[in-house]
């Protein structure tokens, strides 16, 4: 721990845990990831029965089948 003019510095720049602490209700909350989809707008533009329904999407599909996807679409 490096010392400076008699203070000692430990704080780390990112606690472990990945928590952020809010200053108005002090309590503590887990930082939100990006993507965080409504399911079903989702399905309805990226489902099986949307993509089976145009040639680009049989398209997706197929190619997804040959790669050995699990999931085919949404």
């Amino acid at each position: 721990m490096p010392r400076f003019g008699g203070l000692c510095y430990s704080i780390k720049a990112f606690p472990k845990g990945s928590m952020r602490v809010t200053t108005s209700k002090r309590e503590v909350s887990p930082v939100k990831r990006t993507y965080q989809p409504h399911n079903v707008p989702r399905k309805r533009s990226m489902g099986f029965l949307e993509r089976s329904a145009s040639p680009s999407g049989r398209n997706i599909l197929r190619n997804r089948r040959r790669k050995g996807r699990k999931r085919l679409a949404v």
